[in-house]
């Protein structure tokens, strides 16, 4: 089997590369991998007569700005894809989000979405929220003809394993209760706002580590001067390799990831933690939503700004209160969470599962 699988490589995602590997795996040969350029590979793999699969991932990233170029390659984009459509080619979309965390131009983003949900012939969820929204546009036979769940995978395997962490490099004492947060700070990530609920926190023994390269030199700037005041905040505004990723998991003793909920649906941080024997504080997002009830996660809900902090700066101190009263119980979670992902999130089942979807979807 061939099939266009875009993006088709990756050096800092492991989603695509897990995917792409274990699709290649079970004997799938991605089309456009290896091409010079993306507009050669669209044309080789539209004028070949063995490639019927095209996935997208991530696309609507193309239709975010109010420039001419981001009219032009929407437009150009859908226009390939009603040519793959009239050619009998099969198109997969996977849903990762509401919307793209950032965007301009609101028209161009929810005409684009409409189009893919209703042009696709299949689409792919990673949380069961990700249904509220299809079936705003879709007819009951066709959700029920298109809509495929599978489960987003785990990165237990991706990264090499090491006891080792940063506590004494940072001065972090053995007894200190470690809030983390670690990945590429964008605003959605709401990291300043997690910076103010542990300064008002003032809880003792414990500390805020923030690893991870900010998107632009004013939020690096902005939450320089948030942290500058309290010695309990590190701060490391950088990009963090691969081989430092465990290391800095392991410094940590929950991560706290305050998303925005008007566009994240899926994330990777939250699985990347949890694959790493972390516990969580997230918002309730649909990651979470799946995985209601399970002790590992501690999430709450919100509507405005104050309710954000209110719930956020709770549920910091109930996880902080729990791992004092008893640090034992408390790091069971984390095995709890590995244990889970293990059992509901890995790979084979995954891979097993979109290559029956690419098998079956020129069945009616």
């Amino acid at each position: 089997m061939r099939v266009y699988f875009r993006p088709s490589e990756s050096n800092s995602n492991k989603y695509i590369k897990n995917i792409v590997q274990g699709l290649e795996k079970k004997g799938v040969t991605i089309a456009n991998k290896g091409f010079s350029s993306n507009s050669l590979a669209r044309i080789k793999c539209t004028m070949s007569q063995d490639v019927k699969v095209f996935h997208f991932n991530w696309v609507l990233k193309r239709a975010t700005g109010k420039e001419i170029d981001s009219y032009i390659q929407t437009y150009k984009l859908i226009t390939w894809l009603k040519i793959l459509q009239k050619i009998d080619r099969k198109i997969i979309w996977t849903m990762h989000n509401k919307v793209p965390h950032k965007f301009d131009n609101t028209s161009l983003v929810y005409k684009f979405r409409e189009f893919m949900i209703r042009n696709s012939d299949r689409i792919i969820i990673h949380c069961t929220e990700s249904k509220e929204i299809l079936k705003q546009y879709l007819s009951v036979e066709d959700f029920e003809h298109k809509v495929r769940y599978i489960p987003h995978g785990h990165y237990i395997d991706n990264y090499q394993k090491t006891d080792d962490d940063f506590r004494k490099e940072f001065n972090i004492a053995k007894d200190d209760f470690v809030f983390q947060f670690l990945g590429q700070i964008q605003p959605y990530k709401n990291i300043d706002l997690l910076i103010k609920v542990f300064n008002d926190l003032k809880l003792k023994k414990s500390k805020l580590l923030i690893c991870g390269r900010p998107a632009n030199d004013n939020l690096k700037q902005k939450l320089k001067k948030l942290t500058n005041k309290n010695n309990n905040i590190i701060f490391i505004p950088k990009f963090i390799p691969n081989n430092q990723i465990v290391k800095c998991l392991n410094t940590g003793d929950v991560s706290v990831l305050p998303y925005n909920k008007q566009s994240v649906l899926n994330s990777g941080s939250i699985y990347l933690a949890l694959s790493y024997k972390q516990p969580v504080i997230t918002s309730q997002i649909g990651t979470v939503k799946d995985m209601e009830g399970r002790d590992f996660i501690f999430s709450y809900n919100y509507e405005t700004r104050d309710e954000h902090y209110n719930n956020l700066k709770h549920k910091m101190k109930d996880c902080y209160n729990l791992a004092k009263d008893n640090k034992d119980n408390f790091s069971k979670l984390g095995i709890e969470a590995y244990d889970y992902l293990q059992q509901n999130n890995s790979w084979d089942n995954i891979i097993k599962n979109l290559y029956n979807i690419y098998e079956k979807c020129f069945e009616r």
